[in-house]
């Protein structure tokens, strides 16, 4: 799938949503290869926030049950 070979990695989740970017590199080569493609109406952004939606990107903050690379604390009941 076109989404999965611009797929990011990351080690660690951001601490915040002012660590979190708007567009990155691979998402305006996923852009401009869209374009190229014929598409209309797709930039960097709008992409981005399609690999978001489609789990290509994890960008879940530190403190989400979601985020990765930070160790979880058991709760004890």
């Amino acid at each position: 799938m076109l989404a999965r070979s611009c797929q990011i990695t990351r080690e660690r989740a951001p601490r915040s949503i002012a660590g979190l970017p708007t567009s990155t590199p691979q998402a305006q080569a996923f852009a401009r290869q869209l374009k190229s493609q014929g598409y209309r109406f797709v930039g960097p952004a709008s992409v981005y926030a399609f690999m978001q939606n489609a789990g290509v990107v994890n960008d879940h903050v530190h403190g989400c049950f979601r985020a990765t690379g930070y160790p979880t604390t058991a709760r004890s009941h």
